[in-house]
């Protein structure tokens, strides 16, 4: 293409180009022209300096701006402002437009229902200019309301600009019960007033710690961690208080009394308890909560802020985020890590040790141990009861010497870059009746728990270990071998029936027979473990009472087997040895499995 050709077309382009953005700006510019000549007012949103707004039937509900914001004025001035929302109403006001004349001054109002408007708006600007706009109805094709500025025309406003000025004085309002908190909360001062509630021996448990007095206070430290500060320095349940704290900053009013005849109708008077919520800047909020405000709709609770007169009704669901008793919020957990983390726990006592492992495919595994697989939910309830076990007592000053050499000790290892933990339990509180121990918690604090509580977390390895003898769908097998006291038979399986394979000549009087053995057999559990093991003389496995081993069918083909019972581990036992087959260890089961091969043999008949 020639240079020439080259330059013609780009001009011509240039100039589709500068055609294009005009039309756009002349658009642009009569749109906005046509929008300015419809605006009501010339002044901006930031000039208002006053607003009012009155609904039909309804007192007007009137705000001033001052330097730190919205103010309420007027018969509402004890009320706090919502003043987002207030900034949200003089924006609307500021952009309001007449979208149409519809009738002169001195029509018959009554007609566009602007004879008493459903909606009167006053504004008042710092220049001193002060109008009002009062909406009457909806225009036939419900997209407008009609309107009227001061005493002149009727005309027609957007639908829009009567909804975002309609407000009741519940909107206009700040309902945030605590206005301090909007950079977070670092400290909480709670007191529950004792109840009189007669004889104390006549109340159970629920009612006596219902009407104890609470009175206690937490506050974050520099790294943002609760404590409890009154009536003890202690670490706090982090868990409860930042629920707390949600809750505190998300409370607001759902119904109010401004102008309540006596406190005492709330329970106000004589609060049932106060709490103080103390926002970044150090300001302190009281709050008052008195009575249960009854009503399927409208439950909830009577509160007052101690420097407001209006009484609000709050959702009774917070109720539930209040201490329950002295102490509730104080970390009583002897275990405080997160449990999904936990990759490795070490336990120790005067019996041995062990640890078990956690790995994010397999699951736990109990390290070092051969023999029996590791089983998965005892892992994961042993770690449970753990982490719900907590202490009842809190002694001051030194650690006592009954923690010098603990009895029991819980080591904690993390896969989340968190340091490794131990939880500690000592000798028994001298002199107590019941007996409670001295334990450690996982942060170094002393504390005392029930001898219950210790049993419970006494542990050894063998409880981690899966303890079935033979896990297999009976309806795949397709073989079961069994000898007892030296002679042997096998079964086989076609159509769902058993029949005997060997020795010849046999049959099964009832398919009960069998079935009842399969049950015993499926079901029976290792007893123990023999550690250690002692000489294969004595455990009687090379020429064992029972033997049994079984072939399974189905898309994975595999043998079971086979277990040989030995010897009783004492004259007066019940327990015999028993070696599994691809299992390392000697192990202990009960004599019922001996005795369930017994009776399917004997219960055998000539074919």
């Amino acid at each position: 293409m020639r240079t020439r050709t080259t330059i013609a077309l780009g001009a011509i382009f240039a100039a589709l180009v500068a055609t294009y953005m005009f039309t756009n700006v002349q658009k642009y510019r009569a749109a906005r022209e046509a929008y300015e000549a419809r605006k009501l007012f010339q002044f901006d949103a930031a000039d208002i300096t006053t607003l009012s707004i009155q609904q039909q039937g309804a007192e007007a509900v009137e705000a001033t701006r001052r330097e730190g914001g919205w103010g309420l004025a007027g018969a509402h001035s004890a009320i706090e402002a919502n003043g987002p929302l207030w900034d949200l109403l003089a924006q609307a006001v500021a952009a309001a437009t007449n979208e149409r004349p519809i009738a002169q001054t001195g029509d018959d109002l009554s007609i566009f229902e602007l004879a008493t408007p459903r909606l009167s708006v006053e504004v008042g600007t710092r220049a001193g200019v002060l109008q009002q706009i009062n909406f009457g109805g909806l225009d036939p094709m419900q997209r407008h309301r009609y309107a009227q500025l001061g005493g002149g025309g009727v005309f027609l406003a957007r639908a829009e600009l009567f909804s975002a000025l309609d407000r009741a004085l519940l909107d206009l309002r700040d309902r945030r019960i605590f206005t301090n908190l909007g950079e977070g909360l670092t400290r909480v001062d709670y007191e529950r007033l004792p109840v009189e509630t007669g004889d104390g021996a006549t109340l159970d448990e629920n009612v006596k710690q219902a009407a104890t007095a609470i009175h206690e206070t937490y506050a974050k430290n520099e790294a943002g961690e609760w404590r409890m500060t009154l009536p003890a320095e202690a670490r706090a349940r982090e868990d409860l208080l930042k629920k707390l704290e949600a809750a505190l900053v998300e409370l607001a009013g759902r119904e109010y009394v401004d102008e309540p005849e006596s406190l005492d109708d709330y329970g106000l008077a004589t609060p049932f308890s106060r709490l103080t919520a103390y926002g970044k800047d150090g300001t302190p909020q009281t709050l008052l909560l008195g009575w249960l405000k009854s009503g399927e709709e409208s439950a909830g609770l009577y509160v007052k802020r101690s420097d407001q007169r209006s009484v609000a009704v709050i959702d009774g669901e917070f109720m539930t985020k209040l201490p329950i008793e002295p102490g509730f919020f104080r970390e009583k957990r002897l275990f405080t890590g997160e449990a999904l983390h936990v990759k490795t726990l070490r336990y120790r006592d005067s019996r041995g040790e062990f640890a078990l492992e956690n790995d994010a495919q397999s699951g736990w595994r109990l390290a070092g141990a051969a023999g029996l697989e590791t089983d998965q939910a005892a892992a994961s309830l042993y770690l449970a009861l753990i982490k719900r076990a907590e202490g009842d007592t809190f002694p001051e000053g030194e650690a006592p010497a009954e923690l010098e050499s603990p009895t029991v000790t819980i080591g904690f290892e993390f896969d989340d870059g968190r340091p490794a933990t131990k939880i500690e339990i000592g000798r028994a509180v001298p002199g107590s009746d019941p007996i409670r121990l001295y334990a450690r918690q996982d942060f170094g604090a002393v504390t005392t728990i029930s001898f219950e509580e210790f049993q419970s977390l006494q542990a050894e390895a063998f409880d981690f270990r899966v303890k079935t003898l033979f896990a297999f769908d009976r309806g795949l097998a397709e073989e079961v071998a069994i000898a007892v006291d030296g002679q042997r038979y096998r079964f086989a399986q076609a159509g769902g029936r058993w029949s005997v394979a060997e020795p010849a000549g046999l049959r099964l009087e009832a398919q009960s027979d069998l079935s009842v053995f399969l049950d015993t057999l499926t079901q029976t559990a290792v007893r123990g473990v023999a550690d250690p093991a002692p000489s294969v003389e004595v455990q009687g496995v090379e020429s064992p009472v029972l033997e049994v081993s079984a072939k399974i069918a189905g898309p994975n083909p595999s043998a079971f087997g086979p277990i040989r019972v030995g010897n009783l581990k004492a004259s007066a036992s019940r327990e015999r040895f028993v070696i599994i087959s691809g299992r390392d260890g000697v192990y202990y089961v009960d004599q019922s499995l001996v005795d369930a091969a017994r009776r399917c043999i004997s219960a055998l008949r000539r074919a």
